[in-house]
């Protein structure tokens, strides 16, 4: 495992707002579903690939993410749906949560799920970048441990989380 990077003061909402949000569905070789969210920087012109990774390492680390192993790390509740019209994502030393860009399907989905996995890589793509070229990305960053992962749960715009009883007090 990596050693936890300290949440930078980076994570302003300017960068967050910058980020770019990938979201779909897949499935494991025995047929379950899952959902992922892969955020990344957009490319920039003049863009210092150091400072992009510095800033992409920072958004993991304030997620709790890791490098990929045979066991994803849960990093807790992350991700909030709040009437199907909102998905919220909360990072660690962050006053903001960042307002994600979903489809309802995707919406309705992780609800359904409970859970989440998020991955952040550490190198740009471009925000409309097609499914194949997500694919590939994350097949290249992978194998070159430019990613970091983690599950997360998700909850309800009342902090419920999917499956999980509510305990009276």
């Amino acid at each position: 495992m990596t050693a936890r990077l300290p949440a930078p003061s980076v994570l302003t909402p300017g960068l967050l707002a910058s980020l770019a949000a990938h979201t779909w569905l897949d499935h494991t070789p025995d047929s379950r579903v899952y959902s992922v969210l892969l955020l990344t920087h957009p490319p920039t012109r003049n863009g210092d690939p150091q400072a992009v990774e510095q800033r992409m390492l920072a958004t993991a680390a304030a997620l709790a993410l890791d490098t990929p192993a045979a066991r994803v790390p849960d990093v807790g509740e992350r991700l909030t749906v709040h009437d199907r019209a909102r998905v919220l994502l909360h990072l660690d030393g962050c006053e903001t949560a960042l307002r994600l860009p979903f489809s309802g399907h995707w919406a309705h989905t992780i609800g359904a799920l409970g859970r989440v996995l998020l991955a952040v890589g550490l190198d740009p793509l471009p925000p409309r970048a097609h499914h194949a070229a997500v694919d590939r990305y994350v097949d290249a960053a992978a194998r070159a441990g430019r990613i970091r992962v983690g599950s997360c749960r998700v909850a309800d715009g009342a902090g419920r989380v999917p499956g999980v009883a509510a305990v009276a007090r």
